[in-house]
């Protein structure tokens, strides 16, 4: 009841994303209740998904059908233990283990399932890019640490690619105003200081950077 909600425009007045649990519980009891006051009846879900291709205002609505197995006994009450007669399935297999879960139709026919997600485990960690770092927080090429760092935590291999590669020494012989000013930029994000140099700093760097102009010619705005 609760997800042919869902996909209903405004049936629950608001987005139930950004609803609270407490209000999601409240509306879920809500359909229970309504549902349980209806003359309830067992029904195949393929004499059930023939009504909903027919049905008007159940088209083009995804419904989901979940796996219950109804208890036996009253002893089961107590240990919430079924008999787990899905094992017994000729395709359990494709469930590894675990019980068969939700499978979704459309238009009366069936269109997924949820299935376990198969993941790949190692005994031992798996292999990953190394970069320098300065504490938690990746070095890139463009800092004037950066060689220093790589060769401290060895990674000597990353400077001497780098030394090598014809497009290094050029980008850092002529790199653009805006590329220095873009690390000034992130310097200080890194120091702590929100984006925002000492005013003497700023005066300092900005000077030295442009030579007391800006881009277009006209004098940098002081800090």
């Amino acid at each position: 009841m609760w997800d042919l909600g869902r996909q209903l425009p405004d049936y629950y007045g608001e987005d139930p994303a950004a609803m609270t649990v407490w209000k999601k519980q409240d509306l879920k009891k809500l359909a229970w209740e309504k549902f349980d006051n209806t003359d309830i009846f067992f029904v195949k879900v393929s004499d059930l998904m023939s009504i909903v291709a027919n049905t008007p205002h159940l088209q083009n609505i995804r419904l989901s059908v979940g796996y219950r197995e109804l208890l036996e006994s009253e002893s089961q009450v107590s240990t919430f233990a079924t008999s787990q007669k899905w094992r017994g399935d000729p395709d359990a297999h494709r469930y590894h283990g675990f019980a068969p879960r939700n499978k979704y139709y459309l238009n009366g026919e069936f269109v997924g399932e949820d299935l376990p997600v198969l993941s790949q485990t190692s005994k031992t960690p798996f292999p990953e890019v190394r970069v320098p770092r300065r504490g938690l927080v990746q070095v890139f090429p463009d800092d004037p640490e950066y060689s220093r760092i790589c060769m401290e935590q060895g990674l000597s291999h990353l400077v001497k690619n780098r030394q090598s590669s014809p497009y290094s020494s050029s980008t850092e012989m002529g790199s653009s105003p805006t590329s220095q000013s873009m690390s000034l930029q992130a310097r200080a994000t890194m120091n702590g200081m929100n984006g925002h140099l000492e005013p003497d700093l700023a005066k300092e760097e900005a000077a030295s950077i442009n030579g007391g102009s800006s881009l277009n010619g006209i004098n940098s705005p002081s800090f």
